[in-house]
């Protein structure tokens, strides 16, 4: 048989679980929107950046590394910039 100290152990129990669950995935939600927001302002960044490394191109008639360091774009990003400029 069972006992009334029991019972509301288990209901607590629960209680918790539930409680527990719903904080995790308040949580989770919240941390996959800030990623979202984090990911597509890089990718602004790197859209807006390519813009200006174009136009960089076009109007002063440079070579794409000149540009690049016009625009002030890091070393280690440049490889990136050069396959992105080759496929237009």
């Amino acid at each position: 048989m069972c006992s009334l100290g029991d019972a509301l152990e288990r209901y607590g129990e629960e209680k918790g679980r539930a409680e527990g669950r719903a904080e995790g995935r308040a949580e989770g939600r919240a941390e996959g929107r800030a990623e979202g927001r984090a990911e597509g302002l890089a990718e602004g960044v790197r859209i807006t950046r390519l813009k200006t490394i174009r136009a960089i191109i076009d109007n002063f008639k440079v070579s794409a590394e000149r540009a690049m360091a016009i625009a002030g774009v890091p070393e280690e990003d440049r490889e990136e910039y050069r396959k992105q400029l080759s496929l237009s």
